[in-house]
């Protein structure tokens, strides 16, 4: 995405964010200064404790700014009243749905409020945004079904359903996907993205979910704690080493070179190998686990060929065929 053909939906100048307690400042993260486009997908990530739920709230104006402002179409969001900021921008957070007696389509109603008179009475437009958002998260099908009937997948498509049909230039969620399965994360994810790129809103959504981050964000904002926030495209963040700075740890690293996360394992031995692909990659992975660590072909290590299915070990004079992966490690001899 070239931001520079878009304006800015949300800029942040000079922003602090924390809590008040006994009139003290508690400061969690400062000198914010960010800025989201038209039709962006944005992730925010960064370590535990690092201010990510201190910032989203403080964005949807759930509490105030220690200093500094939040600006959404160039208007200062502390001087909105919530009814002019409810039509500015949308709020999905991580709390579960639970509203017994109501379908889909009561839930997405919901995000029509602030558009409806005092009555609360729905206009054909209204029934027309609510069908489209509706149909736009997938769940036209469970349009009129209870709410309690279905997954937390579906559950959470409700809720991205209800701040479509609030009909507003930017979605704020934080942690949409929280408590659901990997294949109901990567749909969300997947989802959110379609839905900024083909509606233009800009979506800005926290996560823990690091690699699909990287995958789906057109940008990301990296906090660290006690440093200024970073922001870039996450493939910027990875080149310039900010991503494993921050992530890489003494039980895992990332890994520069297939855009994952691994366990650190200590290494203990060393082999090469050679041989079609996926059966090297998974190989490898196996191996690495019970750390052995591939290396270049040298006589004094063992050598692993893999042909048609097969793991060949040649060492010491020796020669060994296995069927599996399970019976190479078993066939492995260091001594």
């Amino acid at each position: 995405m070239n931001a520079q053909k878009y304006s800015a939906i949300l800029q942040t100048q000079k922003l602090c964010v924390g809590y008040t307690h006994a009139k003290e400042r508690i400061v969690i993260a400062q000198d914010i200064e960010c800025e989201i486009f038209e039709g962006e997908m944005l992730c925010l990530l960064g370590p535990n404790g690092s201010g990510k739920s201190t910032l989203i709230r403080t964005i949807a104006g759930l509490q105030a700014p220690l200093a500094g402002s939040i600006r959404i179409h160039g208007e200062e969001i502390a001087q909105k009243t919530a009814g002019e900021l409810s039509k500015n921008m949308s709020v999905v957070l991580t709390d579960s749905i639970s509203i017994p007696n109501t379908t889909v389509w009561d839930v997405v109603s919901l995000g029509r409020y602030p558009h409806t008179n005092w009555l609360g009475l729905l206009r054909e437009i209204d029934t027309k945004i609510i069908a489209e958002s509706i149909e736009k998260v997938g769940l036209a099908h469970y349009a009129h079904r209870n709410i309690g009937m279905l997954s937390d997948g579906e559950k959470q498509r409700a809720m991205i359903a209800k701040a479509l049909a609030q009909d507003t230039d930017f979605i704020v969620l934080d942690e949409p996907t929280a408590h659901l399965d990997l294949p109901n994360r990567i749909a969300i994810m997947k989802l959110l993205r379609d839905l900024a790129h083909s509606t233009r809103k800009s979506i800005l959504l926290s996560t823990h979910e690091l690699d699909l981050a990287l995958q789906v964000a057109d940008r990301i904002w990296l906090m660290q704690k006690n440093a200024p926030m970073l922001c870039g495209m996450p493939e910027d963040l990875v080149l310039n080493g900010s991503f494993q700075r921050i992530f890489s740890t003494d039980a895992c690293n990332f890994d520069v070179n297939t855009g994952f996360f691994k366990i650190t394992y200590p290494v203990q031995h060393t082999v090469s190998l050679h041989g079609e692909q996926p059966f090297v990659l998974w190989t490898t992975r196996a191996l690495y686990k019970y750390g052995i660590a591939v290396r270049e072909k040298n006589p004094e290590i063992p050598h692993i060929c893999i042909e048609q299915g097969t793991w060949c070990v040649e060492y010491k004079n020796q020669h060994t065929q296995c069927r599996s992966i399970f019976e190479l490690l078993s066939a492995l001899r260091f001594s």
